[in-house]
């Protein structure tokens, strides 16, 4: 699991506890369709590299969002692990990651990437408001 840390140094700012209190309490609101927009988009990349026999396994990957802050991808293909890590009585034989590949390369990254954005965008916008007083 990725994290990240944010730090913001107000020692000066007028008001600036209310503006870290209002981004304290709106942050999981803003970030909470990136996290879904993000898992979409890793889902689309994990489509992308399934290997295709009949497009069951490709057509059946799916995201979830189980809380605000919570995505979950899962194939529904029950022999998508198999293919994945690959099964010696498999024809196929060897792994084909199409899945914990997508994870590993672009997940932390892809999270990251935009929650920094997103957060600058409302720090930024919380900044202006508080400029222009409550």
């Amino acid at each position: 699991m990725s994290s990240f840390r944010i730090t913001i140094d107000t020692r000066g700012v007028d008001g600036s506890s209310r503006l870290l209190d209002e981004f304290s309490r709106g942050i999981v609101r803003k970030l909470s369709p990136v996290m879904l927009d993000t898992a979409r988009q890793l889902r689309s990349v994990m489509q992308q590299r399934a290997p295709v026999l009949t497009g069951f396994m490709r057509n059946n990957i799916i995201e979830t969002q189980v809380d605000p802050m919570t995505v979950m991808i899962k194939s529904m293909a029950g022999y998508s692990g198999f293919v994945n890590y690959g099964q010696g009585s498999n024809r196929f034989k060897g792994p084909r990651p199409f899945f914990t590949s997508v994870v590993d390369e672009l997940g932390p990254r892809a999270f990251a990437e935009r929650f920094a954005q997103e957060s600058v965008v409302f720090l930024n916008q919380l900044i202006s408001k508080h400029q222009r007083g409550p």
